[in-house]
Protein backbone atom coordinates (compact mmCIF):
# COMPACT_ATOMS: atom_id res chain seq x y z
CA UNK A 1 0.00 0.00 0.00
CA UNK A 2 1.28 3.47 -0.84
CA UNK A 3 -1.16 5.50 1.26
CA UNK A 4 -2.54 5.10 4.73
CA UNK A 5 -5.76 3.19 5.16
CA UNK A 6 -8.78 4.50 7.01
CA UNK A 7 -7.23 3.33 10.26
CA UNK A 8 -4.02 5.16 9.37
CA UNK A 9 -1.75 2.12 9.12
CA UNK A 10 0.49 1.16 6.21
CA UNK A 11 2.50 -2.06 6.23
CA UNK A 12 5.59 -2.37 4.05
CA UNK A 13 7.44 -5.64 3.47
CA UNK A 14 10.97 -5.60 2.10
CA UNK A 15 13.36 -8.48 1.49
CA UNK A 16 15.20 -7.69 4.74
CA UNK A 17 12.55 -6.43 7.13
CA UNK A 18 8.97 -5.27 7.54
CA UNK A 19 7.69 -2.05 9.03
CA UNK A 20 4.53 -0.05 9.43
CA UNK A 21 3.78 3.65 9.07
CA UNK A 22 1.01 4.89 11.34
CA UNK A 23 -0.15 7.92 13.28
CA UNK A 24 1.83 8.75 16.40
CA UNK A 25 0.11 8.10 19.71
CA UNK A 26 0.87 9.59 23.10
CA UNK A 27 2.16 6.23 24.28
CA UNK A 28 4.89 6.42 21.62
CA UNK A 29 6.59 9.42 23.21
CA UNK A 30 9.23 7.48 25.24
CA UNK A 31 10.28 5.64 22.08
CA UNK A 32 10.27 8.93 20.14
CA UNK A 33 12.75 10.34 22.68
CA UNK A 34 14.99 7.28 22.31
CA UNK A 35 14.87 7.49 18.49
CA UNK A 36 15.59 11.20 18.38
CA UNK A 37 18.41 11.11 20.94
CA UNK A 38 20.12 8.17 19.23
CA UNK A 39 20.07 10.08 15.94
CA UNK A 40 21.42 13.26 17.49
CA UNK A 41 24.29 11.44 19.22
CA UNK A 42 25.54 10.00 15.96
CA UNK A 43 24.49 12.58 13.38
CA UNK A 44 22.98 15.86 14.58
CA UNK A 45 20.10 16.88 12.33
CA UNK A 46 18.51 19.59 14.48
CA UNK A 47 19.75 23.16 14.78
CA UNK A 48 21.51 22.43 18.08
CA UNK A 49 22.25 18.70 18.06
CA UNK A 50 20.86 18.41 21.57
CA UNK A 51 18.98 15.56 23.20
CA UNK A 52 15.33 15.81 24.13
CA UNK A 53 13.40 14.48 27.14
CA UNK A 54 10.04 12.90 27.75
CA UNK A 55 8.99 16.06 29.61
CA UNK A 56 9.73 18.25 26.59
CA UNK A 57 7.94 15.89 24.22
CA UNK A 58 4.94 15.66 26.55
CA UNK A 59 4.66 19.44 26.72
CA UNK A 60 4.73 19.62 22.93
CA UNK A 61 2.05 16.93 22.73
CA UNK A 62 -0.22 18.89 25.08
CA UNK A 63 0.45 22.30 23.50
CA UNK A 64 -2.73 23.80 22.03
CA UNK A 65 -0.63 25.21 19.20
CA UNK A 66 -0.18 21.70 17.77
CA UNK A 67 -3.88 21.43 16.94
CA UNK A 68 -4.10 20.70 13.25
CA UNK A 69 -0.77 18.89 13.29
CA UNK A 70 -0.26 15.34 12.03
CA UNK A 71 2.59 13.08 13.09
CA UNK A 72 3.54 9.66 11.73
CA UNK A 73 6.02 6.99 12.79
CA UNK A 74 7.73 4.21 10.89
CA UNK A 75 8.27 1.24 13.23
CA UNK A 76 9.93 -2.07 12.56
CA UNK A 77 7.77 -5.18 12.86
CA UNK A 78 9.01 -8.21 14.74
CA UNK A 79 8.44 -11.68 13.32
CA UNK A 80 5.33 -12.09 15.47
CA UNK A 81 3.88 -8.86 14.06
CA UNK A 82 4.50 -6.80 17.18
CA UNK A 83 6.01 -3.33 16.84
CA UNK A 84 9.70 -2.80 17.26
CA UNK A 85 11.92 0.31 17.31
CA UNK A 86 11.12 3.55 15.50
CA UNK A 87 13.11 3.94 12.28
CA UNK A 88 11.58 7.17 10.99
CA UNK A 89 9.03 9.89 11.62
CA UNK A 90 7.28 12.75 9.82
CA UNK A 91 5.09 15.66 10.83
CA UNK A 92 2.80 18.21 9.17
CA UNK A 93 1.57 21.43 10.77
CA UNK A 94 -1.12 23.63 9.28
CA UNK A 95 -3.25 26.33 10.92
CA UNK A 96 -6.80 26.75 9.55
CA UNK A 97 -7.08 29.68 7.15
CA UNK A 98 -3.35 29.86 6.41
CA UNK A 99 -1.91 29.26 2.94
CA UNK A 100 1.30 27.72 4.25
CA UNK A 101 2.19 24.58 6.16
CA UNK A 102 5.36 23.32 7.83
CA UNK A 103 6.68 19.79 7.71
CA UNK A 104 9.58 17.65 8.84
CA UNK A 105 10.80 14.07 8.67
CA UNK A 106 13.78 11.91 9.60
CA UNK A 107 14.99 8.37 8.98
CA UNK A 108 17.36 6.32 11.12
CA UNK A 109 20.84 6.32 9.57
CA UNK A 110 20.84 2.49 9.25
CA UNK A 111 17.62 2.47 7.20
CA UNK A 112 18.20 5.14 4.60
CA UNK A 113 18.01 4.66 0.83
CA UNK A 114 15.34 1.99 1.30
CA UNK A 115 12.36 4.16 0.41
CA UNK A 116 11.31 4.94 3.99
CA UNK A 117 11.93 8.67 3.66
CA UNK A 118 10.03 8.72 0.38
CA UNK A 119 7.04 6.99 1.95
CA UNK A 120 7.07 9.29 4.97
CA UNK A 121 7.31 12.35 2.76
CA UNK A 122 4.40 10.99 0.74
CA UNK A 123 2.20 11.29 3.84
CA UNK A 124 3.16 14.96 4.06
CA UNK A 125 2.30 15.52 0.40
CA UNK A 126 -1.00 13.72 0.80
CA UNK A 127 -1.90 15.89 3.78
CA UNK A 128 -0.85 19.06 1.93
CA UNK A 129 -3.04 18.13 -1.06
CA UNK A 130 -6.08 18.14 1.22
CA UNK A 131 -5.52 21.82 2.16
CA UNK A 132 -5.77 25.01 0.05
CA UNK A 133 -2.04 25.67 0.38
CA UNK A 134 0.20 27.99 -1.58
CA UNK A 135 3.47 26.93 0.07
CA UNK A 136 4.92 23.96 1.93
CA UNK A 137 7.98 24.48 4.12
CA UNK A 138 10.51 21.98 5.41
CA UNK A 139 14.22 21.92 6.16
CA UNK A 140 16.93 20.85 8.56
CA UNK A 141 20.18 21.85 10.17
CA UNK A 142 22.39 23.91 7.88
CA UNK A 143 25.01 21.17 8.03
CA UNK A 144 22.54 18.37 7.19
CA UNK A 145 22.88 18.59 3.42
CA UNK A 146 21.42 15.11 2.79
CA UNK A 147 17.95 16.30 3.77
CA UNK A 148 18.30 19.51 1.75
CA UNK A 149 19.24 17.48 -1.33
CA UNK A 150 16.24 15.17 -0.78
CA UNK A 151 13.91 18.18 -0.63
CA UNK A 152 15.50 19.89 -3.64
CA UNK A 153 14.76 16.81 -5.77
CA UNK A 154 11.11 17.25 -4.82
CA UNK A 155 10.79 20.87 -5.84
CA UNK A 156 11.93 22.71 -2.70
CA UNK A 157 14.15 25.78 -2.85
CA UNK A 158 16.14 27.50 -0.13
CA UNK A 159 14.07 30.17 1.61
CA UNK A 160 15.92 31.50 4.68
CA UNK A 161 17.94 30.56 7.73
CA UNK A 162 16.72 30.53 11.30
CA UNK A 163 19.68 31.48 13.47
CA UNK A 164 20.46 30.27 16.95
CA UNK A 165 22.27 33.22 18.53
CA UNK A 166 24.50 33.01 21.61
CA UNK A 167 25.87 35.63 24.00
CA UNK A 168 29.08 34.32 25.60
CA UNK A 169 29.46 34.42 29.35
CA UNK A 170 32.53 36.66 29.14
CA UNK A 171 30.86 39.31 26.97
CA UNK A 172 30.16 42.50 28.89
CA UNK A 173 26.92 44.27 28.05
CA UNK A 174 25.90 47.82 29.00
CA UNK A 175 23.20 48.66 31.50
CA UNK A 176 19.77 49.17 29.94
CA UNK A 177 18.55 52.72 29.38
CA UNK A 178 14.85 53.16 28.71
CA UNK A 179 13.83 55.91 26.29
CA UNK A 180 12.24 58.90 27.97
CA UNK A 181 8.59 58.41 28.88
CA UNK A 182 8.68 54.60 29.08
CA UNK A 183 8.27 52.41 32.14
CA UNK A 184 8.77 48.68 32.63
CA UNK A 185 7.30 46.24 35.12
CA UNK A 186 7.09 42.47 35.39
CA UNK A 187 4.14 40.23 34.58
CA UNK A 188 1.39 39.90 37.18
CA UNK A 189 -0.29 36.47 36.95
CA UNK A 190 -4.00 36.52 36.10
CA UNK A 191 -4.02 40.31 35.74
CA UNK A 192 -1.70 40.47 32.69
CA UNK A 193 -2.61 37.38 30.69
CA UNK A 194 -4.47 39.27 27.95
CA UNK A 195 -1.89 42.07 28.00
CA UNK A 196 0.79 39.49 27.25
CA UNK A 197 -1.34 37.85 24.56
CA UNK A 198 -2.16 41.14 22.84
CA UNK A 199 1.34 42.64 22.85
CA UNK A 200 2.75 39.37 21.55
CA UNK A 201 0.20 39.26 18.71
CA UNK A 202 0.61 42.91 17.72
CA UNK A 203 4.41 42.78 17.87
CA UNK A 204 4.66 39.64 15.74
CA UNK A 205 1.72 40.21 13.39
CA UNK A 206 4.02 40.43 10.35
CA UNK A 207 6.61 37.95 11.58
CA UNK A 208 7.24 34.95 9.32
CA UNK A 209 5.30 31.86 10.42
CA UNK A 210 3.69 33.59 13.40
CA UNK A 211 0.22 32.44 14.47
CA UNK A 212 -1.70 34.67 16.92
CA UNK A 213 -1.90 33.50 20.51
CA UNK A 214 -5.31 32.73 21.92
CA UNK A 215 -6.22 32.93 25.59
CA UNK A 216 -5.82 29.15 25.66
CA UNK A 217 -2.32 29.39 24.19
CA UNK A 218 -1.23 32.21 26.48
CA UNK A 219 -2.56 30.34 29.50
CA UNK A 220 -0.70 27.18 28.50
CA UNK A 221 2.57 29.06 27.94
CA UNK A 222 2.43 30.80 31.32
CA UNK A 223 1.85 27.49 33.09
CA UNK A 224 5.03 25.83 31.80
CA UNK A 225 8.12 25.01 33.84
CA UNK A 226 10.32 27.58 32.11
CA UNK A 227 7.92 30.50 32.58
CA UNK A 228 8.67 32.75 35.55
CA UNK A 229 6.55 35.91 36.01
CA UNK A 230 9.63 37.84 37.09
CA UNK A 231 11.18 37.10 33.70
CA UNK A 232 8.43 38.67 31.58
CA UNK A 233 9.01 42.42 31.27
CA UNK A 234 6.20 44.65 30.00
CA UNK A 235 6.98 48.17 28.70
CA UNK A 236 4.41 50.98 28.77
CA UNK A 237 4.14 54.55 27.53
CA UNK A 238 1.31 56.79 28.64
CA UNK A 239 -0.40 53.77 30.15
CA UNK A 240 -0.41 51.80 26.87
CA UNK A 241 1.56 48.64 26.25
CA UNK A 242 4.55 49.36 24.01
CA UNK A 243 6.66 46.20 24.02
CA UNK A 244 7.89 43.26 26.03
CA UNK A 245 10.75 40.87 26.66
CA UNK A 246 10.31 37.32 27.93
CA UNK A 247 13.48 35.92 29.50
CA UNK A 248 13.26 32.27 30.53
CA UNK A 249 15.30 29.58 32.21
CA UNK A 250 14.48 25.88 32.00
CA UNK A 251 16.00 23.83 34.80
CA UNK A 252 15.21 20.72 32.78
CA UNK A 253 17.11 22.02 29.74
CA UNK A 254 20.11 23.00 31.87
CA UNK A 255 20.22 19.53 33.41
CA UNK A 256 19.84 17.86 30.02
CA UNK A 257 22.48 19.97 28.23
CA UNK A 258 24.76 20.22 31.27
CA UNK A 259 25.10 23.96 30.71
CA UNK A 260 24.09 27.15 32.45
CA UNK A 261 21.88 28.84 29.86
CA UNK A 262 18.85 31.11 29.69
CA UNK A 263 16.77 32.25 26.73
CA UNK A 264 15.38 35.46 25.36
CA UNK A 265 12.21 33.69 24.29
CA UNK A 266 10.42 36.76 22.90
CA UNK A 267 11.42 40.34 22.23
CA UNK A 268 8.80 42.52 20.61
CA UNK A 269 7.78 46.14 20.24
CA UNK A 270 4.47 47.53 19.06
CA UNK A 271 4.44 49.30 15.67
CA UNK A 272 4.68 53.02 16.34
CA UNK A 273 7.04 52.39 19.28
CA UNK A 274 9.98 51.25 17.18
CA UNK A 275 13.17 53.07 16.30
CA UNK A 276 13.49 54.84 19.68
CA UNK A 277 15.72 52.29 21.47
CA UNK A 278 12.96 50.45 23.33
CA UNK A 279 13.82 47.04 21.84
CA UNK A 280 17.47 47.41 22.80
CA UNK A 281 16.56 48.47 26.35
CA UNK A 282 14.21 45.51 26.78
CA UNK A 283 16.81 43.11 25.40
CA UNK A 284 19.40 44.35 27.88
CA UNK A 285 16.88 44.13 30.73
CA UNK A 286 16.28 40.51 29.80
CA UNK A 287 19.99 39.70 29.50
CA UNK A 288 20.84 41.24 32.87
CA UNK A 289 17.95 39.38 34.48
CA UNK A 290 19.15 36.03 33.10
CA UNK A 291 22.75 36.63 34.06
CA UNK A 292 21.76 36.74 37.69
CA UNK A 293 21.21 32.97 37.39
CA UNK A 294 22.99 31.62 34.28
CA UNK A 295 26.19 32.18 32.32
CA UNK A 296 25.16 31.90 28.67
CA UNK A 297 22.19 33.60 26.98
CA UNK A 298 20.68 32.31 23.74
CA UNK A 299 17.86 33.28 21.41
CA UNK A 300 16.42 32.27 18.07
CA UNK A 301 15.71 34.58 15.16
CA UNK A 302 14.45 34.52 11.60
CA UNK A 303 17.38 35.11 9.29
CA UNK A 304 15.78 37.72 7.02
CA UNK A 305 15.15 40.08 9.93
CA UNK A 306 18.19 42.29 9.34
CA UNK A 307 17.10 44.88 11.92
CA UNK A 308 16.93 42.28 14.70
CA UNK A 309 20.25 40.76 13.62
CA UNK A 310 21.99 44.13 13.86
CA UNK A 311 20.52 44.67 17.32
CA UNK A 312 21.61 41.28 18.65
CA UNK A 313 25.09 41.51 17.17
CA UNK A 314 25.56 45.01 18.61
CA UNK A 315 25.00 43.56 22.08
CA UNK A 316 27.45 40.70 21.48
CA UNK A 317 25.36 37.78 20.25
CA UNK A 318 26.87 35.68 17.47
CA UNK A 319 25.39 33.12 15.06
CA UNK A 320 26.05 29.80 16.75
CA UNK A 321 24.11 27.48 14.41
CA UNK A 322 21.41 27.61 11.77
CA UNK A 323 18.33 25.84 10.46
CA UNK A 324 17.99 25.92 6.67
CA UNK A 325 14.34 26.57 5.81
CA UNK A 326 13.19 25.44 2.36
CA UNK A 327 9.94 26.12 0.50
CA UNK A 328 7.96 24.38 -2.23
CA UNK A 329 5.39 26.49 -4.12
CA UNK A 330 2.15 24.54 -4.48
CA UNK A 331 0.27 27.09 -6.57
CA UNK A 332 0.98 30.54 -8.05
CA UNK A 333 0.76 33.40 -5.57
CA UNK A 334 -2.73 34.86 -5.55
CA UNK A 335 -4.28 31.87 -7.33
CA UNK A 336 -7.68 30.74 -6.09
Amino acid sequence: MDTLTKIDVQRVDTTDFSYIIRRTEEGDLPDVVAFYNDNERHEPTSDDGQATTIGEQQRWWNDPRRKGSSWWLARLLDRDGSEGPIIGDADFEHKPGEEQAFSGFSVHRDYRRRGIGTRLYRQIEQQAAEQPLARLYSGGAKTHTLKQEFLARRGFEFDRYFWRMRLPADKNVPAPQLPEGYTVRTFVPEQDLEVFMNVRNVSFAEHFGSTPYTVETATYVTQQEMFQPEGLFLAFKDGEIAGYCWAAISAEENARRKVSVGWIEHLGTVPGQRGVGLGRALLLIGVHHLRQSVSVVELGMEGKNATALRLYESVGFYQESAWANMVKPLKPEGAK
